[in-house]
This record gives C-alpha cells, sequence and structure tokens, in this order.
C-alpha cells in the first residue's frame, strides 16, 4: 500500500544526530514524485517539532495492528524554534 500526505508512519532507523529512535512516530507531510521519498515531521506529544525529516522509504513503515506507543522525553530544549538540541 502506498503512504500517503498526513499518514502517521514509524521511523525504521535510529537517527540519533536528530534526537530519534526506530520506532519513533511521525507524520508524512510531502510525498515526493512517485514515492520516492517522504518528508516526515516528528514532534512532541504537546505539538513541538523535532525535526522534519526527507526519509527513504525503508526509512519508514506503516502502523501495524499490534504496535504499541512508548512515551519517552527527547533531550534539549524543544523551546529553541521547534528545534530539539540533544544533549547527552
Amino acid at each position: 500500500m502506498a503512504l500517503l500526505e498526513l499518514q502517521q508512519v514509524v521511523l525504521t532507523k535510529d537517527k540519533p544526530q536528530d534526537g530519534l529512535r526506530a520506532g519513533d512516530l511521525g507524520v508524512i507531510v510531502d510525498v515526493s514524485a512517485e514515492g520516492s521519498g517522504y518528508s516526515v515531521e516528528f514532534a512532541t506529544l504537546t505539538g513541538e517539532t523535532i525535526e522534519v525529516l526527507l526519509l527513504d522509504p525503508d526509512e519508514i513503515r506503516e502502523i501495524a495492528p499490534g504496535d504499541l506507543a512508548h512515551v519517552r522525553a527527547v533531550g534539549g530544549d524543544v523551546s529553541l524554534g521547534g528545534k530539539v538540541k540533544v544533549t547527552g
């Protein structure tokens, strides 16, 4: 099934430089031509954007039956214009 704009997806690979881990939830905000890539926004549960990344199809997947959401704190300061500065 093709992934669509505004669809919630799961990150499949760690992105430590962006403060993201495999399993984090994001929302597709743009689909490139023919689904060759996706712009995905990752945000805190209070709506602060952590990052918007251009990802390859193998870096995200659809939410599957049986998936369980998990809450974790994101390091850094989310008041930096929506950009999280990850610290240790």
